[in-house]
């Protein structure tokens, strides 16, 4: 989506601010897409647009210059809100306004206009070096997360860091995590409890087991069939995670992605690699969702990959890397007849095209010839040499 210029005024007027009392200098301090080293007189932001941020910080080493662990916190935004936050300087954190005094917030509030000329403002127009602003882009990226999807998954005061998040891909004890489940499930952690640090920082992702892709009790054909071709799995997840919405997949499937982009967080790389795989390889399921899922998922897809940095995607790209194989699979799928009905669907082939010639254009790689060859190899593999898998 573009920004307008009537659409630049609404969000001028509408701003939230984030107001950040005693920040050092030459903190490394961003919201979203974007990131800068305060100054002294550094008080926060403004022109915030309403909605789904990130707000990202980290402190400088003395000694080497080098930025240290990054620790955010994600937040919905109201029109026009003013939220105070402080720096602790003890523990080189954020503490956010719950934690303050009461009457001090409001008195800074009231005082907000103070503070004016020191806070700085929200990335909302394009420059030379940016011609499309970064707020566009963090659009893009995360339009389909959702209030209860990030208060299903992230700890009550919705902070994340690079180094001491936890998710089920951690080497975390299966009863922490089963601990940190039903704290999430009451919406109660126990304070002070042996595993509360561990606890305030897991990321509650969906659990789902690309080995385990195929029905309870089912027979060696299914079993092979379904090791294959994930739509039994991605049907199964919508329904008993989803609640049936595949927008709220797409949704996780987002966030996972600027978790591990902005936030640092790896754990949202293997999460998103989860995701993805999962929805590229489910050829059976396009008859279901060719124009709902699959259409929404490839917008989601082309965003991501416009936005990461290239060197991320040529490394993936690599022969031994999940994402060559899953792009060759989504596209092989897609184009296959034998995958859809035969009914044509030309906004959907347009939008492959596009993702087909982006992916193409920016890593040098050919992806048409890439699904030829693996269609010529499943040919040679029918039959006598088709592939059995055995559980």
């Amino acid at each position: 989506m573009n920004i307008e210029p009537e659409l630049a005024k609404q969000l001028l007027a509408t701003g939230a601010m984030m107001l950040l009392m005693d920040a050092p200098v030459n903190l490394g301090f961003g919201i979203d897409l974007n990131e800068w080293q305060t100054g002294p007189r550094f008080k926060g932001l403004k022109l915030i647009p309403p909605g789904f941020h990130f707000v990202f910080y980290s402190s400088k080493s003395t000694v080497t210059g080098e930025s240290g662990i990054r620790t955010g916190f994600f937040k919905f935004f109201e029109p026009k809100e003013i939220h105070v936050v402080q720096w602790d300087a003890a523990n080189e954190d954020i503490m956010d306004e719950k934690d303050l005094d009461k009457d001090q917030v409001q008195r800074l509030r009231f005082n907000i206009m103070e503070f004016e000329p020191n806070l700085g403002a929200y990335p909302l127009m394009p420059h030379p070096q940016q011609p499309v602003p970064t707020f566009q882009k963090w659009l893009r990226l995360t339009q389909m997360i959702t209030k209860p999807l990030i208060h299903r998954m992230l700890p009550t005061d919705m902070k994340v860091s690079s180094l001491v998040s936890v998710s089920r891909f951690s080497d975390l004890d299966a009863r922490i995590v089963s601990e940190s489940e039903g704290a999430a499930t009451a919406g109660d952690v126990n304070p002070g409890g042996p595993n509360d640090a561990l606890l305030r920082m897991n990321i509650q992702f969906t659990p789902i087991d690309l080995k385990r892709s195929f029905p309870p009790n089912a027979t060696p054909d299914q079993i092979t069939k379904y090791w294959l071709d994930k739509s039994y799995l991605l049907t199964s997840a919508l329904s008993k995670h989803y609640h049936g919405d595949y927008r709220l997949l797409l949704g996780e499937l987002q966030f996972s992605f600027v978790l591990f982009l902005v936030g640092q967080v790896y754990d949202g790389l293997e999460q998103w690699k989860c995701l993805v795989q999962m929805i590229c390889a489910s050829k059976e399921a396009l008859k279901t969702y060719r124009a709902t899922l699959f259409m929404d998922f490839l917008d989601v897809l082309h965003s991501q990959v416009t936005e990461c940095p290239q060197d991320f995607f040529t490394d993936a790209l690599s022969s031994s890397n999940f994402l060559r194989a899953a792009i060759v699979d989504l596209v092989a799928n897609m184009r296959d007849p034998d995958s859809v009905d035969q009914l044509p669907n030309p906004k959907l082939e347009a939008k492959l095209a596009q993702f087909v010639k982006l992916v193409s254009d920016r890593f040098e790689w050919d992806v048409e010839e890439a699904v030829r060859e693996k269609w010529a190899a499943e040919d040679e593999e029918e039959g006598e040499f088709a592939p059995v898998v055995v559980e």
